[in-house]
C-alpha cells in the first residue's frame, strides 16, 4: 500500500529549504518506498508568510548589531540585502521546488461555510477558539479530502501541533508504532467517514521518516544485536541526561500526583542498562538509526495547584530516536516522549480523577444551586404571608414587583433545574478539552460566575429589600422567617469573569 504524508505548517517552516536529513531521504526515496509528499494550500501561503517574517526579523537584528567598529559594515549590508533577496523569492523558489520533486500542493476541498461555523459553535476538535483554528480546521478537512481520493493508501498528518490535533494525557502507547493518538473528535469523524484505519497522525517528520526507513532497509534482530554492542554507551547515556534536562513533562502523562500543575526534569541518572532498541534501520555511509526506549530515575521540580515548588525523584519512561555513525559513535538523538512506567499505579489515579472531575463538578452545582432554591422559596412564603404581603404592598410595591419580575418566581425551580442539566451536560462535551489545572477549577467557577450575574438583580433587590423599612418592622416584630442572605456576590462591570461568563451562556 503506498504512503501519502500531508505536511503542517510548523513542520516546514522548521527546515525552509527541506534540507534536512529527513526530508532529503524521504525525497530521494519517495519513487521506491512508495511515497507521495502533499501540502496543503493553506499550509504552503503560511510557510510562505512564517518564514519571510521569521528571515526578515534576522535582517533586523543583523542591523542592530553595532559593527561599524570593526570595520565589517558593508558586510552587514550585504547580507542583510541577500536575505531580503532570499525572502522576495521564497514563495517562488519554494514552489519550484515542490513541483520539480514530486511533492503536491494540495488545493482547498470545496468547503461549507456552515460546517465550518457549526464545528466552531460546538467546539469540535481542532477548533479550540485560538486564532490557529480556523486554519488547523482547513488542514483536516484537507486531509479528509485526500484520505478519501487516494483510497489504495495510508494516509498521514504530520503536525506538531498536538494540542489540537492529539488527544491529550494518553500515555503507554506501543513505542514500535510512530502514530499519536487523534483527538476523539477526529477519530470519531474519521469512523463515520470509514477511514479510520487508513489516517494516522505523527508529531514529527523525523520519526515518520525513520518508520518508513525501517520497513524498506531492515536490520534484523541479529545484526542489531551487534550493532548495540558498538554504541558507546558511555556517550549515548551522557546526550540523553543532556537532552531531557530542564525539560518541562506534563503531569497526567508521567502520572505524577494528581495536585501537581507543572513539572520539569531538572536532573537524571544516566541510564547505562535497559535500552530497548526497535524499527533499526541502515543508512548506507551514515551508518544506522533505531528508536530507543528506556527507564531513566529522575529528579523532577514540581509547583502544585497552591503555587508551592517542591521536588520529587520518580523512574519514567523516555523515548526517542538515536543516529549512530559506523564507527559506534552518536551522531544525533532526539526525544520524542517521556512518560510514566506501563504499570505505574498513578495512571490508575489520574484516570479516576478524570472521570469524577465531571460528575463532582456537575453535583456540586447543583448542590449549591439547590440550597438557593430553598432560600429563594424562603423567602417567597415571607413575601406571601399576611400582615407582611399588606405591608410590603404598601411600603414597597415597586421593589416587590421587581423581585419577582428578577426572580421569576411562577417557574424558577423549573427553569433552574433545565439550566442545571444543561451545564451538566455541557461539563461531560467538554471534559476532553480541558488543560491541567482548568480541568479542576474552571467548570464550578465558570457556571458560578454565570450564575451570580443572572441572580444579580435578585440579590440587589432583597439586599434593597431587606434595608427598607417594611423589613426593618418585620424584625422589630422578631419573626426569623426572612433572613438577609449574608454571603450575596460583590459585582465590577466588565471583569474578565463575566466576559468568560458570557461567553459560556
Amino acid at each position: 500500500m503506498s504512503t501519502v504524508i500531508v505536511v503542517d505548517t510548523n513542520v516546514l517552516v522548521e527546515s525552509p529549504r527541506l534540507q534536512r536529513p529527513e526530508w532529503i531521504s524521504l525525497i530521494e526515496h519517495a519513487a521506491d518506498w512508495d511515497v507521495q509528499i502533499m501540502v496543503p494550500e493553506v499550509v504552503f501561503m503560511e510557510t510562505v508568510n512564517k518564514v519571510r517574517e521569521a528571515w526578515r526579523h534576522t535582517g533586523n537584528e543583523l542591523n542592530k548589531l553595532k559593527l561599524g567598529t570593526f570595520g565589517v559594515a558593508q558586510h552587514v549590508d550585504t547580507i542583510t540585502s541577500s536575505i531580503t533577496n532570499h525572502s522576495e523569492d521564497y514563495e517562488d523558489w519554494l514552489r519550484d521546488y515542490c513541483r520539480n520533486n514530486d511533492i503536491a500542493i494540495a488545493s482547498l476541498p470545496a468547503i461549507d461555510a456552515m460546517d465550518i461555523a457549526r464545528r466552531a459553535c460546538e467546539g469540535r476538535a481542532p477548533f479550540k477558539g485560538t486564532k490557529d483554528s480556523y486554519r488547523d480546521t482547513l488542514i483536516w478537512l484537507t486531509v479528509l479530502s485526500i484520505s478519501a481520493d487516494a483510497s489504495d493508501a495510508d494516509v498521514w498528518l504530520v503536525s506538531q501541533n498536538t494540542s489540537d490535533f492529539g488527544a491529550s494525557g494518553k500515555a503507554g502507547r506501543d513505542e514500535r508504532e510512530p502514530q499519536h493518538p487523534l483527538h476523539d473528535d477526529l477519530v470519531e469523524e474519521l469512523a463515520e467517514q470509514g477511514l479510520r484505519e487508513r489516517v494516522r497522525y505523527v508529531a514529527s517528520i523525523k520519526r515518520l521518516e525513520q518508520h518508513i526507513a525501517a520497513q524498506f532497509a531492515p536490520i534484523d534482530n541479529d545484526e542489531l544485536a551487534k550493532q548495540v554492542n558498538g554504541i558507546h554507551m558511555e556517550t549515548l547515556a551522557s546526550k540523553l541526561v543532556d537532552a531531557i534536562t530542564d525539560l518541562n513533562v506534563h503531569p497526567e502523562t508521567t502520572a505524577l500526583p494528581t495536585e501537581v500543575v507543572n513539572a520539569k526534569i531538572i536532573g537524571a541518572r544516566e541510564p547505562m542498562e535497559g535500552w530497548r532498541f526497535t524499527e533499526a534501520a541502515r543508512r548506507g555511509q551514515a551508518g544506522w538509526t533505531a528508536q530507543f526506549a528506556v527507564e531513566v530515575e529522575t529528579d523532577l521540580s514540581l509547583i502544585g495547584a497552591a503555587l508551592v515548588s517542591t521536588e520529587h525523584t520518580k523512574t519514567l519512561t523516555v523515548k526517542g530516536q538515536v543516529s549512530i555513525a559506523p564507527d559506534g559513535s552518536i551522531a544525533d538523538l532526539v526525544v520524542d516522549s517521556i512518560e510514566a512506567l506501563p504499570n505505574d499505579p498513578m495512571r490508575d489515579r489520574w484516570i479516576r480523577r478524570n472521570d469524577r472531575t465531571t460528575t463532582y463538578s456537575a453535583h456540586g452545582i447543583l448542590g449549591q444551586t439547590d440550597e438557593l432554591l430553598r432560600t429563594i422559596s424562603n423567602i417567597q412564603a415571607s413575601l406571601s404571608s399576611p400582615p407582611y404581603a399588606d405591608l410590603l404592598h404598601t411600603q414597597q410595591e415597586a421593589r416587590a414587583k421587581l423581585v419577582q419580575n428578577a426572580l421569576g418566581i411562577g417557574g424558577i425551580a423549573t427553569s433552574l433545574k433545565a439550566r442545571q442539566d444543561e451545564i451538566a451536560r455541557s461539563f461531560e462535551r467538554v471534559h476532553g478539552f480541558r488543560s491541567q489545572l482548568d480541568e479542576i477549577n474552571d467548570p464550578v467557577r465558570k457556571f458560578k460566575e454565570t450564575f451570580d450575574k443572572q441572580m444579580r438583580p435578585a440579590y440587589e433587590s432583597i439586599s434593597a429589600l431587606y434595608k427598607s423599612p417594611a423589613i426593618k418592622s418585620l424584625r422589630r416584630l422578631n419573626r426569623p422567617a426572612f433572613k438577609p442572605i449574608t454571603n450575596a456576590p460583590t459585582y465590577q462591570e466588565g471583569t474578565e469573569s463575566e466576559r468568560r461568563s458570557d461567553e459560556m451562556r
